[in-house]
């Protein structure tokens, strides 16, 4: 709870409020917290459907300690918290600040081989394909560290991605790692990767 830290959700209940016809039906969490004294069961606290913004999931260890309605404890956590949140985002500045100041290797623009490699993948690429793609190839040509994260659910293409990410590398005389989780994706990968890189004076091995 945004102002009352972390409690123990028990069940919805509905309570009847106000009296006679103004009386309505009202549905409330109920949300058990640590007891504000030893020996004395939990304090409880009923919050409205109405005002569930301010009550989210707890991510983190899977016993948290629970709160003390009325307490400075969730006060200081959230303190804490701020300043832990703004010592990140300086270290995330200075970081960002030394990897632009890093020198890269830009490698060249596309070649005819680049262009011959895109044109011979036998399937038709998404709109965010072609985006990412040339955003990749961007950041490849600039003389600083690419800093990239791409995602996308299984199928979307973005291993065709890599293979014409990394041909573009081996044109430069570079070598190339693909990294990957397991050993089935080692084998998936070896034969994408040949198989796309037939024709092309490009050498594809494994280590496992």
């Amino acid at each position: 709870h945004d102002q009352h830290g972390v409690g123990r959700f028990l069940e919805l209940v509905s309570r009847r409020v106000g009296r006679g016809d103004a009386a309505v039906t009202r549905d409330y969490l109920l949300i058990e917290y640590a007891p504000s004294k030893k020996g004395q069961p939990g304090d409880r606290l009923f919050v409205p459907t109405d005002a569930l913004d301010q009550v989210t999931k707890y991510t983190g260890s899977d016993q948290p300690s629970l709160s003390r309605m009325g307490g400075a404890d969730w006060a200081k956590t959230k303190q804490k918290a701020r300043k832990a949140v703004k010592e990140i985002a300086k270290e995330l500045i200075r970081l960002y600040a030394a990897r632009q100041a890093t020198k890269g290797h830009a490698f060249a623009p596309d070649t005819p081989w680049q262009r011959e490699l895109e044109d011979a993948f036998p399937y038709v690429e998404t709109p965010d394909q072609l985006v990412t793609m040339d955003e990749v190839k961007a950041d490849m040509e600039k003389p600083v560290p690419m800093d990239r994260l791409l995602t996308g659910d299984v199928g979307y293409g973005k291993t065709e991605i890599a293979v014409r990410a990394a041909f573009k590398a081996v044109q430069d005389g570079k070598q190339v790692a693909v990294l990957v989780p397991t050993t089935l994706l080692v084998h998936q990968h070896l034969e994408t990767f040949t198989e796309r890189y037939a024709g092309f004076p490009v050498d594809v091995a494994t280590l496992s």
